[in-house]
């Protein structure tokens, strides 16, 4: 795929019945407290021990008081069991020692997946400019789960340089493992800090392969930069020369919505 094209397309509500594309687990149903609706990201899928299948949720690390995940066993998807809170002070604390991941700003992580044997977890630059992809080699990261009073992994750390809207940096939003690439989103606000909201300018779509990063292109809507911020993909289908996938928006100010995203 060379000089790919990202076009928006608004998707009819009816997508978001498709089971094949997302899994619709309220928080409530799954034990987390109403409020934490708008923090618990990302969320990423492990092959646990004992052939179980769990989702971690996985707060941004901004502030320090959102040091914490949730493990959840979701061999059965009609019925997760098992939500545990996991103290990751020790695992952050690392990562907020090494500034050739945030400069001097903040630890923000945004997006997270996970490959045959390797965890990724995605710092958002959008501030400093360093847009960082810290590596765990699978059985450790599960293993500290497992343990969290075990010392906390030491990830391998790659950063990377995104394109900017207005003079304002791109930072990782979400990540998908997809064969052996990383699909991921970069949004863009005018803001000055990771704590505050801001207008959105606009994101991207990117694809990484063996840490380097193949391609990066602008969501487009009406051939204009579409204003959205996308923080979750999907992949629909793929064809030869056609990469589609659902992108769902973080609106700050209403509701948030689904794009179908056709790349060419």
């Amino acid at each position: 795929m060379t000089r790919p094209i990202c076009i928006a397309l608004t998707c009819p509500g009816t997508l978001l019945a498709q089971p094949t594309y997302f899994l619709q687990i309220s928080t409530q149903e799954i034990g987390f407290p109403k409020q934490s609706n708008r923090i618990w990201k990302p969320c990423v899928w492990l092959n646990g021990t004992a052939n179980k299948n769990c989702s971690v949720s996985i707060r941004a690390a901004t502030p320090p008081a959102r040091d914490i995940c949730y493990r959840v066993d979701v061999t059965d998807l009609a019925s997760p069991q098992n939500v545990r809170p996991i103290s990751l002070t020790a695992l952050y604390d690392i990562l907020r020692a090494d500034p050739t991941i945030f400069g001097t700003q903040k630890l923000n992580l945004e997006g997270a997946t996970v490959t045959r044997d390797t965890v990724l977890l995605f710092q958002r630059g959008n501030i400093s400019g360093i847009n960082a992809l810290m590596e765990y080699p699978l059985t450790t990261f599960m293993n500290y789960l497992d343990a969290p009073t075990l010392l906390a992994p030491i990830p391998q750390v790659f950063t990377f340089t995104l394109p900017k809207i207005r003079n304002r940096h791109a930072g990782f939003s979400a990540a998908l493992t997809w064969n052996d690439s990383i699909l991921f989103a970069a949004s863009v606000e005018d803001t000055d800090n990771e704590i505050d909201d801001g207008p959105t300018l606009g994101s991207f779509i990117g694809m990484l392969r063996g840490k380097e990063i193949l391609w990066v292109v602008p969501v487009e809507l009406n051939g204009s930069i579409a204003p959205v911020k996308i923080e979750g993909i999907a992949i629909l289908q793929v064809q030869e020369n056609l990469l589609e996938i659902a992108g769902v928006t973080d609106n700050d100010a209403d509701a948030s919505e689904i794009f179908c995203i056709k790349i060419q």
